[in-house]
């Protein structure tokens, strides 16, 4: 019967640790924004992209940008380069 219980215990700890592992901001929506403006489809400032934000957004930024961004009342924000 412990054994049992035991087993339960750890079964369900594995069940639930990626929930809690998961960054929130991964059910969050994606923005592209390409300061040079060579990515089609993609927003060519970070500032265009700031009243679309909501929290758990992503932006992935390409290219130079030389702006002045401020942003405030979000939560689990992430803004970032896929590399550079």
């Amino acid at each position: 019967m412990l054994h049992t219980r035991l087993r339960s215990c750890v079964i369900l700890l594995f069940a639930t640790v990626p929930f809690l592992l998961a960054p929130a901001c991964a059910n969050g929506q994606w923005f592209n924004v390409d300061c040079s403006g060579n990515t089609p489809g993609a927003y060519t400032s970070i500032n265009s992209v700031l009243p679309l934000l909501t929290d758990g957004a992503q932006v992935q930024v390409t290219g130079p940008c030389t702006e002045n961004v401020t942003i405030a009342h979000h939560n689990n924000l992430w803004i970032g380069a896929a590399w550079g």
